[in-house]
């Protein structure tokens, strides 16, 4: 069975919308737990990684748009931010 974008989908949204993942957060003042934030940065960058991208070409961008949702790592109403491949070859 091949992992579809569809799926890359919906699973991003159930980390974002998981309690348990949030059961303990180390600060009130941010919208995720560091257990939430390494879990998207580790989906980032095996995404890029999948995709033959190197780690010393890859950047935190601001809102960019990224090919897939596992690229973000925070998104609210004004910014988005993502691991994504240097874009200036």
């Amino acid at each position: 069975m091949q992992f579809k974008e569809m799926d890359a989908i919906r699973l991003y949204d159930a980390i974002l919308r998981s309690k348990l993942l949030n059961l303990y957060c180390e600060a009130r003042d941010y919208p995720y737990s560091s257990l939430k934030y390494h879990i998207l940065l580790t989906c980032a960058f095996f995404y890029n990684m999948k995709h033959k991208t190197k780690f010393k070409n890859l950047y935190l961008c601001e809102n960019l748009p990224a090919e897939s949702p596992f690229q973000i790592i925070y998104r609210d109403k004004t910014t988005t931010w993502a691991i994504l491949p240097d874009r200036r070859e």
